[in-house]
């Protein structure tokens, strides 16, 4: 087993305020565009980097505005790639949909899997931090706290669901009483058990650990509800583990529902616009269900 080495923050992580202004952002452009807004939401020292500094890309609804009296719901975006690799670039379909149904969609940057200080732990604390981010600045962004979707793919997927879980995984000198759980979660192909999973286990630093961030054996009564979205011909994350995880979290009293792309491979979801275009109506239908959009 490899040995854990914890990563020793040097100094109190800070929460980036938007309300620094112009100095806050990497780059303000209008999203109209097609290009996000991007702001920095998270950055820290440490005795291994100089300075690490994590982005949010925020897709903004046609005609937002910013004084509205009614605040925006939230679609909070993470992307695949094992924990190890991908950016937010890749989440930009989706937070395009979530902006289409009149969402501010924010496609977050989360530090990657490195093998020598950086586990699925840290990565777990850079979703909590950006949920936490959302609700910190809720009133300049003119969000609502109470209508966070959290949404991932693969990787994220996994992550989305374990932020739903584990919001005592917090991030040194974060503010524990701003609350970093969603209020639902999308999650597609998640990898929702490590037991026959030996990709995860293999980029963990220590196989102890990563298990206390595995939902299929932490699933307990009052999660928030989770969604899932899976092709029943992925070779990369297993979707009976989705059946299993859906049946227990039902079963433990929790809201959550499997929608099945069939004949869908785990690439379904960035490859074939086909199998894309079944998501956004799934994600459509249910908002409208849950009554998260209008009818």
């Amino acid at each position: 087993m490899k040995t854990f080495k914890m990563l020793i923050l040097m100094s109190v992580l800070t929460i980036v305020s938007c309300s620094k202004g112009p100095s806050s952002l990497v780059n303000k452009i209008v999203s109209d565009s097609g290009v996000p807004e991007i702001r920095l939401y998270k950055e820290f020292h440490s005795d291994k980097f100089t300075m690490d500094k994590l982005e949010a890309h925020i897709f903004y609804p046609e005609g937002y505005d910013a004084n509205r009296e009614e605040p925006y719901k939230v679609a909070a975006y993470f992307h695949g790639g094992g924990w190890s690799q991908g950016s937010p670039t890749e989440g930009y379909p989706y937070a395009e949909h979530f902006a289409s149904l009149g969402f501010v969609a924010v496609s977050f940057e989360y530090r990657l899997v490195d093998y020598v200080n950086i586990t699925g732990i840290e990565c777990v604390k850079d979703v909590n931090s950006a949920i936490r981010w959302l609700r910190t600045y809720n009133k300049e962004l003119n969000i609502d706290s109470d209508h966070i979707a959290a949404v991932g793919l693969s990787a994220g997927g996994h992550l989305v669901i374990a932020n739903s879980m584990f919001p005592d995984i917090i991030e040194e000198g974060e503010d524990s009483k701003i609350s970093s759980v969603p209020n639902i979660v999308w999650a597609f192909a998640p990898p929702v058990s490590f037991k026959n999973n030996n990709f995860y286990m293999s980029v963990s630093l220590d196989s102890e650990q990563v298990l206390q961030i595995c939902p299929m054996t932490n699933i307990k009564p009052g999660n928030v509800p989770v969604y899932i979205i899976h092709g029943d011909q992925d070779s990369v994350v297993y979707y009976d583990d989705s059946v299993a995880f859906v049946k227990k979290m039902q079963e433990t009293g929790n809201e959550s529902e499997l929608w099945t792309i069939k004949e869908g491979k785990h690439s379904s979801f960035w490859e074939n616009q086909e199998h894309m275009d079944y998501v956004y109506t799934i994600i459509k239908d249910q908002l409208k269900k849950i009554n998260w959009i209008k009818p």
